[in-house]
């Protein structure tokens, strides 16, 4: 029964993810790679906040409010964003489904 449960649990979360990558024409571009390397960048990214919070940042024993440093906790989510810039920028460069590192601009800015 619990390897029935695990089954069905397994099926719910990642066959969508299959059916979306088989289905939308990535799999032609053999972007399973890329998909791996942007898994894995999103781990190590997510590994190194955790270390940072829980190296740097003591909790909140109540008493008075800490804005300072509950603002400072909140900052180290600026590494989400870098993480993502890194993983765009290193996979849409050699990407062979055309897309090029102009296609990142989000400024609206399209004069070349």
């Amino acid at each position: 029964m619990t390897l029935f449960h695990f089954g069905n649990c397994f099926a719910l979360a990642y066959f969508p993810y299959f059916i979306t990558y088989k289905c939308s024409g990535l799999s032609e571009y053999n972007a399973f790679w890329k998909c791996v390397q942007a898994g894995v960048t999103y781990l190590f990214v997510q590994l190194c906040k955790m270390l940072f919070l829980a190296t740097f940042f003591p909790t909140w024993e109540g008493g008075i409010y800490d804005f300072i440093g509950e603002f400072m906790k909140a900052s180290v989510d600026v590494a989400d964003l870098i993480g993502l810039n890194l993983v765009m920028s290193r996979n849409a460069v050699a990407s062979p489904s055309g897309l090029e590192p102009e296609a990142l601009n989000l400024t609206g800015n399209t004069s070349r």
